[in-house]
Order: C-alpha cells, then structure tokens, then sequence
C-alpha cells in the first residue's frame, strides 16, 4: 500500500454494516439523524449487545445489553470530563454507580428497585 492516500481509495457514506455468512447483520457503525456516530455490535440473533457512541453533547458511552435488549452496564464520560459507570438490573433501571465527579471527587451509590439510595459514599 502506497503512503499516499487518492480520493478513489476513500469509501464514504452514512452507514456500514458487517454481516456474518447468513447475511445476519453483526456490526454497525452510523450516523443517527442529529449526527451522532455508533459503533454497534449484534449477536447471531441481530440483538444489539454493544455499543460505542459520541453524543450530540460531546460526551461518550460504551454500553451492554442484555439478550433482551436491557441496558444492563454503560461506561461514561461526560461532557464535563467526568467518568462514570452504571450497573443495571434488569428492568434497565441503575442499581450500582461508580463515578468520579468533575471536581475529582469519588463517588458510589447504590439503589434500590425503586431507584432510592440505600447506600452512598461519600
């Protein structure tokens, strides 16, 4: 492969899709109608189980779905540049969270199924 890249060589468009021998789509990567880029991945069945976007705001996620499709685990950045990650049950609702908040402070909290705080630190 050459070192210089020639326009012919460039594949653009607004979706591409990996499908497996049966022609089941695996992976996506899209551009969702407010612009924002997702990387997705699908089991055999097409059920999106992983995803990777940047958001409109700027800030990012990884997320894990169960075969159900339930958000049960998202890795986060926000916009603020704070990191978070959530544990899910699975009704999608937060159980567990780990964070570190934007002034560089910990934090954990954990939820009932009713989404109040049984326990937090600090």
């Amino acid at each position: 492969m050459s070192d210089q890249v020639h326009a012919s060589e460039v594949v653009r468009a607004q979706r591409f899709e990996l499908t497996d021998p049966k022609g089941q789509v695996r992976a996506s990567l899209a551009l969702h109608p407010d612009g924002s880029p997702t990387l997705a991945f699908a089991d055999e069945n097409g059920q999106v189980r992983a995803s990777l976007a940047l958001h409109p705001d700027g800030s990012t996620g990884l997320a894990f779905f169960d075969e159900k499709g339930e958000t049960r685990a998202m890795l986060s950045l926000h916009r603020d540049g704070s990191p978070s990650l959530g544990l899910l049950d699975a009704k999608g609702e937060v159980r567990a969270a780990l964070m570190v908040r934007a002034d560089g402070g910990p934090g954990v909290r954990l939820l009932d199924e009713k989404a109040k705080v049984m326990w937090q630190a600090p």
